[in-house]
């Protein structure tokens, strides 16, 4: 597989995302001055000192999800749709954490995947 390549599992269109290493995190906002003015430039808002920008290393690819889940891949799953913006390719909202481990159980049960794999959440990396 190569990165970026799409398939089709369950109805929902994922591309392979292959192993390999990212910096993880913000870096840390950089100061210049121009004139009589110092500007910061960069990194992120709400950015704590005590994050540090470090090097991940992803040793498994994954198939991601191309899109997040929209109402009719939520609907045809669960068999309703909860959220307030209704339109069948718009994402599903609405949702707890919970719903979306049910959903997931769901997905695994009904569209199961290859050996191997499992319907999951990505990780924050």
């Amino acid at each position: 597989m190569k990165a970026g390549e799409t398939r089709v599992f369950g109805g929902i269109e994922m591309v392979w995302c292959p192993p390999g290493s990212f910096a993880m995190g913000s870096p840390a906002p950089r100061e210049f001055e121009v004139l009589d003015w110092t500007f910061l430039m960069g990194g992120e808002e709400w950015r704590l000192d005590t994050e540090t920008r470090h090097r991940v290393t992803l040793t498994r690819g994954f198939w991601l999800a191309k899109t997040e889940t929209t109402q009719i891949q939520w609907e045809s799953v669960m068999g309703d749709n909860p959220s307030h913006f209704k339109g069948p390719d718009l994402p599903v909202e609405q949702v707890s954490w919970n719903d979306i481990q049910i959903w997931l159980a769901e997905m695994n049960r009904k569209q199961p995947l290859p050996a191997g794999w499992v319907w999951d959440l990505p990780t924050e990396a």
